[in-house]
């Protein structure tokens, strides 16, 4: 084999030079990609973790420029206008409906901070360049992770780790309802699922049959938000009827359809109590909030238009104490939470920009036709789903950063260089 010499460098093998660049990239992308998508963002049980989180949107946004100046994506004009109007109108908003000072509403764009990702991943990856082979490496190596912390936690924590007060603990909840639970963010976790699922369909493979009910135990036993696992048995179910046959496939609608419709008949007359009774604090937190929010933002038509910022825990005032109710939190109402606090005018940008990635992953996907790329396309289409009760502003990294991730594979497939 032939050898490659610089200088007075020691002689060197090309397939290790190969080798040695890759298992860079890897490194670097297992590195930061936690980082890119929020993994740590409300992780206050991890001080240092948690603090890098919160400041890396600022570290990491030189990286913008050459996104913009070179790259130039096609969302850029989106993501601009998105952060011009998060960080500059809204905590004007903020001053003028909710009395903060512009220190307090400029700290209230924090959580919006992390939308800056779908330019800074952008001049990350076109410096980088890795083999979307490594991407995937990297997503299904923390996929794998995420779960393994589950269950490491679960089996080591002692009870009296878990906590009622999310001010006390955002990982470990003890409530009425699930009892112990463990949250993690699980972006990594559900790509590898989907990836698992579609791989498992593709080749009939058994074992990947068995990681995905694995992964769903997992998320059942420990995991236990409702609203992410529904949405991943509905994902799911979807590549499922992809993969059937034409005929076979609209048996299974036609079912399903008829199932469905049995379900409602039963919950109209028997299973909203019970339903109530399930759900319990979680569902009666929620539509307390959504009621003083619409309320609130009902009084003023410019609120509806362009909404009234928020506050912080650490404000003087803050949205729970105005509105008298202190489990208020505009991140537990969907899309009214956004509406409330950016108006319809941000709420549709900020949907734009969800549906942007939405329709952009199912495209690579598409024309990639490999099982990475679509179980992406999956994971876009559950974060539209969660949105119903999740607000989509909770974690936007993710949705910038997958929308970058998608642009560059997007570029790959295409044969682009720097």
């Amino acid at each position: 084999m032939a050898e490659l010499r610089l200088g007075f460098l020691p002689a060197v093998v090309p397939g290790r030079v190969a080798r040695a660049s890759w298992l860079r990239h890897l490194a670097l992308l297992l590195a930061v990609l936690p980082l890119f998508f929020q993994t740590f963002h409300y992780m206050i049980d991890l001080p240092p973790a948690y603090a890098l989180s919160k400041v890396w949107p600022l570290l990491t946004l030189p990286l913008a420029v050459p996104a913009l100046l070179w790259a130039r994506p096609a969302h850029a004009g989106l993501y601009l206008g998105l952060l011009a109007y998060g960080l500059g109108v809204a905590p004007l908003l903020a001053a003028i409906q909710l009395g903060s000072s512009l220190p307090e509403a400029a700290a209230a764009t924090i959580r919006i901070l992390p939308l800056a990702y779908g330019l800074s991943v952008v001049g990350l990856l076109w410096l980088l360049q890795p083999a979307p082979a490594d991407i995937q490496r990297a997503f299904l190596i923390l996929g794998a992770a995420t779960f393994a912390t589950l269950w490491a936690l679960w089996l080591t924590m002692p009870a009296s780790a878990y906590r009622s007060d999310p001010t006390e603990s955002q990982v470990f909840y003890r409530d009425i309802e699930r009892g112990f639970r463990i949250v993690l963010m699980m972006g990594f976790a559900l790509v590898a699922t989907f990836w698992m699922a579609r791989r498992g369909l593709r080749q009939h493979s058994l074992l990947c049959a068995l990681g995905v009910l694995a992964s769903l135990a997992t998320m059942l036993l420990i995991y236990k938000q409702r609203m992410v696992i529904a949405a991943t048995l509905v994902v799911l179910g979807l590549t499922c009827l992809r993969g059937l046959t034409p005929g076979v496939r609209l048996l299974a609608l036609v079912a399903g359809g008829l199932a469905g419709l049995a379900g409602l008949f039963w919950w109209s007359f028997a299973g909203a109590p019970q339903t109530s009774d399930l759900l319990g604090g979680s569902l009666s937190v929620r539509l307390r909030s959504s009621q003083l929010a619409w309320d609130f933002i009902a009084d003023d038509p410019w609120r509806w238009l362009f909404g009234v910022g928020s506050t912080t825990a650490y404000s003087a005032v803050t949205l729970a104490e105005i509105l008298g109710y202190r489990n208020f939190y505009l991140t537990d109402i969907g899309w009214l939470g956004v509406v409330t606090e950016f108006g319809v005018v941000g709420g549709g940008l900020i949907l734009a920009a969800l549906l942007y990635t939405v329709l952009q992953a199912h495209r690579l996907a598409a024309r990639s036709g490999d099982d990475f790329t679509g179980a992406l396309a999956d994971w876009s289409l559950l974060m539209l789903l969660v949105t119903a009760i999740y607000s989509p502003v909770y974690a936007p990294g993710e949705i910038a950063s997958l929308t970058a991730l998608v642009w560059y594979l997007s570029r790959r497939m295409d044969g682009f260089a720097r």
